[in-house]
């Protein structure tokens, strides 16, 4: 069989999370099959379902097309790990990883490959979405924070990095990457994220030194559901706690290869790690709140090392309660004047996130 030049992936599961579900499979196989461009591969990997009957009858009709092929594993691992095992199978020159639920406009494809092939020093492209509900009718998008911000067209080296610590402002279904660059990271890409699991990737991603592109067109339609991953969590504040790692762990694991990396590092660690102190601390103070032990140790491993160091999780907070303090009075907090809410490095206070002031319009 030919290697064709693009490898799009799609991780599902019958049970409500975010690449939730058999009865969405058939409209983004439709998707795929009204692409204008047409050498591409499609491989859907169903996340250990329980009900896997649903996915092998929704695949039916489309794996009479020799580009279409279905793994089924054996167990569930989640959508980080499933994700992970997709981009072993990629083959093409070019991947795209959009979710089970939503879909690809006719365009995206040729469109991303256009840029790409225009732009050989691009890491991966996205953009806009259209916002769908369930049944697939139109949202009113133009509140959507990711579509109100001032992307420029391209992100250069350190300033990508830097965007990237504040906050996970692309949407996975809209993003398309050069597979050789993927590649190079996915040694990294470790752990078992819960939340968040496509942070990291850009992170790392940006880390290598390559460019990141931007195309404020639609391309893309992506499903707002209510029992989806996004919407299924047990404690607000404390998943909000967890995504704050993902910033601040992953910056540990790209220094092993990029000097950005490295320099953002020894300059905004120890404010990070403060930053994320406090954070913590505003965990606990919700009712019935706890801080989970696997969390504190992610960000104190990124901190101290593999080797360990410092103490308990009161004992930081006192080691570091004059930074703290600092943070509290005089830093930006994560609101600020940012245009939604930043999950990470609240401190570098990128314009990319600002709300514009009353005289700029």
């Amino acid at each position: 069989m030919a290697v064709p030049r693009i490898s799009i992936l799609v991780p599902t599961y019958n049970g409500a999370s975010s690449y939730n579900g058999a009865q969405y499979l058939g409209p983004l196989c439709e998707s795929l099959l009204a692409q204008t461009f047409t050498d591409f591969e499609v491989v859907v990997m169903d996340d250990g379902s329980s009900q896997p009957e649903l996915t092998r009858d929704a695949m039916a009709p489309f794996l009479k097309d020799p580009r279409f092929r279905l793994r089924m594993a054996a167990e569930n691992r989640g959508l980080h790990r499933t994700r992970c095992a997709l981009y072993q199978e990629i083959r093409g020159e070019y991947w795209c990883a959009p979710d089970s639920d939503d879909l690809l406009h006719p365009e995206f494809l040729a469109r991303r490959v256009e840029v790409m092939e225009e732009d050989p020093h691009a890491a991966f492209i996205h953009g806009k979405v259209c916002l769908i509900d369930p049944e697939g009718n139109p949202l009113d998008s133009e509140q959507f924070a990711n579509n109100n911000l001032n992307i420029p067209p391209i992100l250069y080296g350190r300033r990508a990095v830097e965007t990237f610590l504040q906050h996970n402002y692309v949407i996975h279904s809209s993003a398309f990457g050069r597979s050789s660059i993927l590649r190079q990271v996915l040694p990294f890409y470790t752990g078992s994220w819960r939340f968040g699991e496509d942070w990291p990737l850009w992170i790392l991603l940006a880390a290598t030194g390559y460019h990141i592109r931007y195309d404020d067109r639609t391309l893309t339609s992506y499903r707002i559901l209510q029992n989806s991953l996004s919407r299924s969590i047990d404690t607000a504040a404390r998943r909000r706690l967890y995504v704050a790692t993902i910033p601040f762990c992953t910056l540990s694991l790209a220094t092993s290869y990029s000097a950005v990396a490295g320099e953002l590092s020894r300059k905004w660690r120890s404010v990070h790690y403060a930053l994320w102190l406090k954070r913590a601390l505003g965990v606990l103070g919700h009712k019935n709140a706890t801080l989970r032990n696997e969390t504190f140790s992610l960000v104190k491993t990124a901190f101290y090392g593999p080797r360990g160091g410092g103490g308990g999780f009161w004992w930081e907070v006192i080691r570091y309660s004059l930074p703290i303090l600092y943070l509290s009075l005089f830093k930006r907090t994560p609101k600020g004047r940012d245009s939604f809410a930043v999950s990470g490095l609240a401190a570098i206070g990128d314009p990319l996130f600002f709300s514009p002031r009353p005289h700029e319009g």
